[in-house]
């Protein structure tokens, strides 16, 4: 039987205007920290966020995939904004802090600029540079950009010259965005649309498992200590551009094990 994937598309009818904000993620998406006005196709409009499928072929090799364009309605320099999880209590069961501090010079050299604090005592984190993580982004003058009711189905075209011309493919601009050196001298500007598309082969919502390379998938369940794992972009002052927390029924089910309320 054909896996299910994931599919979530980040859905926010957002009056420009009037600066309100209506949203389907509750209060705690932080979409009003950072002033970033998302756009919604109207055919969009009354279709669930969240969907799972597995009618497409040939099988893709990412686990989830996420869609988000819009504006943004203040500068921000690239090297201040970061995806990936935040967490509001310590993990559990995490590597001794010799073997945590190996693990970081490796992912630091992949990965520059990675915060990979998932032994941190108070607030675990995994982040990375937003605009060198993600697999797709396109920067569009206002009314040329793509209609990701679209495009969501399928891999977005790259598209990001209007911000430098260095950027002629998307490992080129990954390359010079996930380094804080060189993105501190670019900025997400309030001008154009920004419409971001990830697709994460790491991560499997479904299951709550990371798939950390070729037969390594890590059960994340005994080590969340009953949190939600969530998709989001955060600043370095804290202030979420979107954060969507994914509950899973097996984190329902740790918590009824340990007699614990939803948190």
């Amino acid at each position: 039987m054909a896996p299910h994937y994931l599919r979530i598309i980040l859905v926010v009818l957002v009056s420009i205007a009037a600066g309100s904000t209506t949203n389907g993620f509750g209060e705690d998406s932080g979409l009003v920290a950072l002033p970033f006005s998302i756009l919604s196709p109207t055919e969009w409009t009354h279709r669930p966020m969240l969907t799972t499928f597995d009618d497409i072929k040939p099988l893709p090799t990412w686990q989830c995939q996420f869609t988000l364009q819009g504006q943004f309605k203040e500068p921000i320099r690239m090297d201040e904004l970061y995806m990936g999880e935040a967490y509001d209590r310590p993990l559990v069961g995490m590597p001794h802090p010799i073997v945590m501090k190996a693990v970081r010079k490796v992912f630091a050299f992949l990965v520059p600029g990675i915060q990979l604090d998932v032994d941190h005592p108070k607030h675990p984190r995994v982040l990375a540079l937003f605009g060198g993580t993600v697999t797709a982004l396109r920067v569009d003058e206002p009314g040329k950009e793509p209609n990701i009711a679209q495009v969501s189905r399928s891999d977005m075209t790259e598209s990001s010259l209007l911000l430098s011309d260095k950027f002629a493919t998307a490992n080129a601009r990954k390359s010079i965005l996930s380094r804080p050196r060189t993105a501190s001298s670019l900025e997400f500007d309030t001008t154009h649309v920004y419409t971001f598309q990830h697709q994460d082969t790491v991560m499997n919502y479904m299951s709550y498992h990371a798939n950390l390379a070729p037969g390594l998938r890590v059960d994340l369940i005994p080590h969340l200590d009953g949190q939600a794992m969530s998709l989001g972009a955060i600043t370095n002052d804290g202030r979420w551009m979107f954060r969507f927390r994914i509950w899973n029924e097996r984190t329902l089910l740790e918590w009824s094990k340990n007699d614990r309320r939803c948190e």
